[in-house]
């Protein structure tokens, strides 16, 4: 599976459309589009994800096949995916 991955921003060259970065060990290397933001706004987020489910768990409509289980069931994976 792959997890969210941090790194230190080293340098960039805005000519060359460049961002060099300084990971951290067991880094993994893949092509595609990523969304890089500042950790302090990707941990903000997690903890808002994470109250989120948490409010969904407790509702009282949080019952088996119901739309709050479906939307437990999202954040729960998207979790587990982002955990680093």
């Amino acid at each position: 599976m792959f997890k969210t991955q941090i790194g230190e921003s080293l340098t960039g060259d805005l000519k060359e459309n460049t961002w060099t970065f300084e990971m951290r060990e067991n880094f993994i290397i893949r092509a595609g589009h990523f969304a890089i933001v500042p950790l302090d706004d990707f941990q903000a987020l997690k903890r808002a994800l994470t109250s989120c489910k948490m409010s969904l768990q407790a509702h009282p409509d949080n019952t088996t096949d119901s739309e709050f289980e479906c939307f437990v069931s999202e954040a729960a994976e998207i979790l587990n995916k982002i955990e680093s």
